[in-house]
């Protein structure tokens, strides 16, 4: 039989104590020892290296400088380069402007050239300026028939058109140079045949010449000299210089086609004005100009150097007869491209 053991009351009360004690000794020593595992979790320099990874994302951002090419590559899309190489298919705008002299107003005097055959045909349009001005508007619409189809060409055959041979005399009536639109002409265009120094340039050739021409019955300047005015030079020039088969001379208006002679026939100007009027239908007269004393005449400058040469006059001061010229322009082409 085991004994018996009693605890008093006292007894009870301090064990209870002490174990109480032991127990908050312990909690006490585990959060202490805590508390250092804690504190470097919160430790500002530990957190500071991850802060300042924000710049190592700016630098990423510095990547948008490798879109700069794209400023690059716009250009390099070549539309210039396409742009070209659509217009070729369509035949348009091949004709390459030349600069042949100035005016007396320091005007630029412009030929414009279709096609590369060692067969020279040149117009002229507008050697009397703006009181001729619709001779200006049909060399320009001539020269677009052929710059829009230079298939109307043949191989040997080169086309060369100056439209206004007097830009002086043009810039007087429609106060433009280049292209302009019938209601861009003064009501009175006759003080639009001469050029800026108020010569007849159609008298300030070296045929015939005299100081004081006449046009009608009316008295106007010749120049002061065979050649005196820069627009004739120029142009006389420029025709020996391109070796011209023949030169066409546009004017209005008396209606015929006319040959240059200076004095006496010159076969070459007869024959092809002839082509030309029966291909146009105007009347054509062998003689020449009979109706007044013409002097210093371009065409007949050229046919006494040998260079087949021809007025055509048109029906009145307004018309165009687009399609009698380009009819016997045509025929005049074909004439001189069959030719050995």
């Amino acid at each position: 039989m085991r004994p018996k053991i009693f605890f008093s009351t006292p007894f009870i009360i301090l064990f209870l104590i002490l174990v109480s004690c032991q127990g908050n000794s312990s909690g006490t020593t585990e959060v202490a020892a805590s508390l250092p595992t804690v504190a470097p979790t919160i430790e500002l320099p530990t957190l500071t290296p991850t802060i300042t990874s924000t710049p190592t994302a700016t630098a990423t951002a510095t990547a948008t400088p490798t879109l700069t090419p794209t400023p690059t590559n716009t250009p390099v899309v070549v539309f210039a380069t396409e742009t070209p190489t659509a217009a070729v298919p369509s035949g348009l705008n091949v004709a390459l402007e030349e600069r042949f002299g100035n005016s007396w107003w320091n005007y630029d005097l412009l030929a414009y050239h279709i096609g590369q055959g060692e067969k020279r045909i040149v117009v002229v349009g507008g050697i009397h300026g703006g009181y001729e001005w619709n001779t200006i508007l049909l060399a320009y619409d001539l020269l677009d028939t052929f710059d829009g189809d230079p298939t109307l060409l043949p191989e040997n055959v080169t086309l060369t058109i100056i439209p206004s041979a007097n830009p002086d005399g043009q810039f007087k009536t429609t106060s433009k140079l280049g292209r302009f639109a019938v209601e861009d002409v003064s009501e009175d265009t006759t003080f639009g045949r001469t050029n800026g120094h108020e010569v007849d340039l159609n008298r300030n050739w070296d045929c015939n010449w005299e100081p004081t021409g006449f046009w009608r019955s009316q008295p106007i300047s010749g120049g002061d000299v065979p050649f005196s005015e820069t627009e004739s030079t120029s142009l006389r020039d420029f025709l020996l210089k391109v070796e011209a088969d023949v030169v066409i001379f546009l004017h209005s208006a008396f209606s015929g086609v006319f040959p240059g002679r200076c004095n006496v026939d010159h076969a070459p100007s007869i024959e092809l004005a002839e082509i030309y009027a029966t291909a146009s239908g105007y009347p054509f007269y062998e003689e020449g100009f009979t109706a007044y004393v013409v002097t210093g005449d371009a065409s007949d400058y050229l046919a006494s150097i040998d260079v087949p040469a021809f007025s055509v006059e048109l029906d009145n001061h307004t018309s165009l007869d687009y399609e009698e010229n380009l009819a016997g322009l045509q025929a005049v082409i074909a004439a001189v491209a069959d030719r050995e």
